[in-house]
């Protein structure tokens, strides 16, 4: 139980740590306070891994990082997060502790823990003093008051971060999903029940603006953007859509002479409860589409009429012969020579060679 509350407690101070220096200035503040309430030259704001002592806001010392070993703030942890020691030089847990005798030189210290919602310390507010002191009781309870504060700035920095991750992650996946969109030959056009614009592509800027000389504004109604001898037949299919149907019709439209084919498509738009908010309409040109269809069928006719070729008129003639060499076959006064036995393998292998033609056909 102990190790997993001590990984919780290290999640916890991971995600402050997250936080980079968003909330500094207002941690800067609140170290200040303490040490004019304390009336103590040294203030630190720190957060506690497994090895060392991130600080977090400091007044008194340019210190950035400690070892947790063997500091004060990592024996207030184990004192279940207040402590104070009134003289360092005195006390058997610091009378060899390198900040005590080194970089900070402090005789007295205070530290309070930072504990969240949770009841886990992932750091502390300390004072400390150059001299021999303790801190009345005022000045305790403020200093628990000030390290609930830190807690509130942290949790909100951390809130604000998760909240502009959110945002950029967001806003990366609308980069990439218009970048997708834009990369596309489809016009793409997403209406609210209104027909107000909520999204359109770049092909769809210039279809309208080709075929209907308008320009397209997101909040703008996209009735002003149909021309009149559409607009039932879109409307129509709207209507369909808004029921919960798909649409898809193809329609040519003469652009300067030239016959375009299109495929419009009309589908119902969800929102994440599975409400119907709009339509989602498309256009794609279909006219290379058309023109390998009319191909294909052109080609399947054109196969079918030399397979009517090769099956009637090709094998009319060589039927006519086959049944004149029966005939002459009847005939005993005609000698089976081996010119009519030759004649009549020839025939024959021609027919079967006709058939077999109009078979592939």
């Amino acid at each position: 139980m102990i190790l997993a509350n001590e990984l919780k407690r290290l999640k916890e101070v991971e995600r402050f740590l997250a936080i980079k220096s968003s909330k500094k200035l207002e941690l800067n503040e609140i170290a200040k306070i303490a040490a004019q309430i304390c009336n103590t030259p040294i203030a630190l704001i720190t957060l506690i891994d497994t090895s060392s002592l991130f600080i977090l806001s400091r007044v008194g010392t340019k210190l950035q990082k400690v070892e947790r070993k063997n500091s004060c703030c990592d024996y207030m942890l184990s004192k279940g997060g207040l402590f104070q020691v009134t003289d360092a030089d005195r006390h058997p847990q610091f009378m060899s502790n390198r900040l005590h005798k080194g970089k900070l030189n402090f005789k007295s210290y205070a530290g309070v823990a930072l504990r969240t919602k949770t009841g886990l310390c992932v750091g502390s507010l300390c004072v400390m003093d150059i001299s021999i002191r303790q801190l009345s009781d005022q000045q305790i309870t403020m200093l628990i008051t000030l390290a609930k504060q830190v807690v509130d700035v942290l949790e909100l920095g951390h809130n604000l971060k998760v909240i502009k991750d959110q945002y950029d992650l967001g806003k990366k996946g609308e980069i990439a999903l218009k970048s997708l969109f834009d990369s596309t030959d489809a016009c793409l056009l997403l209406l609210d029940k209104d027909l107000n614009i909520l999204f359109f592509n770049q092909a769809m800027v210039k279809f309208t603006d080709y075929h209907h000389k308008r320009q397209l504004i997101v909040g703008d109604n996209f009735r002003g953007a149909i021309s009149e001898d559409f607009i039932d037949r879109f409307l129509s299919n709207v209507d369909l859509a808004m029921s919960g149907l798909s649409v898809q019709k193809e329609s040519f439209l003469n652009e300067h002479g030239d016959v375009v084919w299109w495929q419009f498509n009309y589908a119902p738009a969800y929102n994440f409860q599975n409400e119907i908010i709009g339509v989602f309409y498309s256009a794609t040109d279909i006219s290379a589409l058309k023109a390998a269809e009319a191909e294909t069928l052109e080609r399947e006719q054109m196969i079918k009429a030399i397979a009517y070729v090769q099956s009637h008129e090709m094998r009319r003639p060589v039927s006519s012969i086959i049944g004149l060499l029966e005939l002459i076959k009847l005939d005993d006064t005609v000698t089976q020579s081996e010119e009519l036995i030759l004649l009549e393998r020839a025939v024959l292998e021609l027919d079967a060679i006709i058939k077999r033609i109009a078979s592939y056909s």
